[in-house]
């Protein structure tokens, strides 16, 4: 689709391609914070990125919080993850803030980390 369509200007467009490109940005670390409501999705996330990061395929998929589904399939972070009882979907699952740290398989002198947070409105408290 053509962004001019949908009211986009094109220089818009160009700042947004250009701001997510890395290879406009310096090496450095980026700290991401995962904040929302219980059950939104924000564990299910750092399991998304881990696929990426760690290149995880659908058909072999890289966990590193465990689900319903999924077990933890990456042991170097099988300690770092503070989810409840991944069955009782009743429950909040994270219980703790917990970090999860990625390098960029293009470029390792990029380093994300991810903070998996409980959820507002928590089950728990």
């Amino acid at each position: 689709k053509n962004p001019e369509k949908l009211g986009i200007p094109e220089k818009t467009m160009q700042r947004a391609k250009s701001n997510a490109n890395l290879r406009n940005r310096e090496p450095g670390i980026f700290k991401i914070l995962l904040l929302g409501g219980t059950g939104t999705g924000k564990s299910t996330i750092i399991n998304t990125v881990t696929n990426y990061f760690k290149g995880g395929t659908l058909d072999n998929p890289k966990i590193v919080i465990p689900t319903k589904y999924f077990d933890v399939t990456e042991m170097e972070y099988n300690d770092k993850h503070t989810e409840a009882k991944v069955d009782d979907v009743t429950k909040s699952q994270t219980t703790k803030c917990s970090t999860y740290k990625f390098n960029h398989p293009d470029d390792p002198s990029y380093k994300f980390i991810f903070y998996d947070t409980p959820g507002l409105s928590d089950t728990n408290g």
